[in-house]
């Protein structure tokens, strides 16, 4: 007797035919299209499980039992859920073109909500792959379809194209879309894309050098994290405004939100937050010139950088910690330093160490514009 999804999606990983549980519900009297959505259900179950394999299977059979009922609405629904097994499988290619099959099915019934949705899954799939015209095209078109029928709905879709159009560096247009989004989270008391909005809108702002700006958006998400308790993001905001603060020549101020960000990392066990945080806190020092405190602060960000949390601020602020022992004269440090630099230098050619190069140079030569300013 067939019974829960959950058992069924259990016999088809252990290799039971999608095909030979169908038949036994054939016979005990399901029609079709109860027979469709259970399967369905089983195959989104299998994917929960990661048995992907077994949903591949299920997904095969009822396309196929689909077409051949002429049965639209299951095949567009099961080409979609074919699309998200694709994307979790890393086929992007695949993924694009089972959504964009379901697509022409749903455009020809009508059904506006799941045209809307796939062109949404096919924009974040294009994105994520770097084909950003084609993502923006996508996205447009999921935003011009559901916006008709659901307002709650669009709201996801404006993050993106937000997304898209900061990543094709358009900046004036994805500040308007992060500012329509953060209007609409307001309006439906979203609070967490809310937050999401304003990370976003204070580093397009940071970006086109409104920096007063940039730091109102930055606080007022750190104070949005806080009050959702995420732990994580409000470090992040703070240390984002502390660096806003430090540009601005406000070092004091700068100094309270790297602490604020220290001790809620330390707090909460959030060690690459609190190396991060330290970092910036020997950064502030340098220009208060308090010695002590600025060789504490590097050498223990630096420690727990050489955990192995991230290449890319370990080699950032090493190279800014060299600088600064040079200029004092600390030639034995200095050179051990150098000598961790080139241990940790980034050497593969691949595209991914050309980028994590590219953020090093980059971080670097900010954090050295910020020095020789106040100096």
């Amino acid at each position: 007797m067939i019974s829960s999804v959950y058992g069924v999606a259990s016999l088809v990983s252990r290799g039971i035919e999608p095909l030979d549980i169908i038949d036994v519900m054939k016979g005990n009297g399901r029609e079709w299209e109860s027979i469709s959505r259970f399967m369905l259900n089983v195959a989104s179950q299998c994917m929960r499980l990661y048995h992907y394999d077994a949903a591949e299977r299920v997904l095969n059979v009822i396309l196929d039992l689909s077409r051949e009922n002429g049965d639209r609405a299951t095949e567009g629904d099961c080409l979609t859920k074919m699309g998200r097994l694709m994307w979790s499988e890393d086929r992007g290619a695949d993924a694009v073109k089972c959504y964009s099959e379901a697509a022409a099915i749903y455009e020809e019934l009508g059904d506006l909500l799941s045209l809307g949705s796939v062109h949404f899954h096919i924009g974040t799939i294009l994105w994520l792959m770097d084909n950003l015209e084609e993502a923006l095209k996508h996205s447009k078109q999921a935003y011009q379809t559901i916006h008709y029928v659901e307002k709650d709905g669009v709201l996801e879709i404006l993050v993106r194209m937000g997304d898209i159009l900061f990543g094709m560096q358009r900046y004036e247009e994805a500040y308007k879309q992060y500012r329509e989004a953060l209007k609409l989270s307001e309006e439906l008391e979203d609070t967490k894309t809310k937050g999401i909005c304003l990370w976003e809108v204070g580093t397009i702002l940071e970006r086109m050098g409104r920096l007063g700006e940039a730091l109102e958006s930055y606080l007022e998400a750190a104070k949005i994290k806080q009050d959702m308790h995420n732990r994580v993001g409000e470090p992040l905001c703070r240390i984002r405004a502390g660096k806003i603060l430090l540009k601005l020549g406000k070092i004091g101020e700068a100094l309270e939100q790297f602490n604020e960000a220290f001790t809620i990392s330390r707090k909460d066990e959030n060690q690459l937050g609190e190396a991060i945080a330290l970092f910036h806190v020997g950064v502030s020092n340098v220009v208060l010139k308090n010695n002590q405190r600025v060789v504490e602060a590097f050498e223990k960000a630096i420690q727990i950088f050489e955990k192995g949390y991230t290449r890319v601020h370990l080699l950032v602020a090493l190279n800014i910690y060299l600088d600064y022992l040079l200029s004092m004269g600390e030639k034995d440090r200095a050179e051990e330093i150098s000598n961790k630099i080139s241990r940790f230098k980034i050497e593969d050619s691949s595209e991914d160490a050309s980028e994590q190069k590219r953020m090093v140079n980059e971080r670097i030569e900010e954090m050295r514009k910020v020095l020789k300013a106040e100096n």
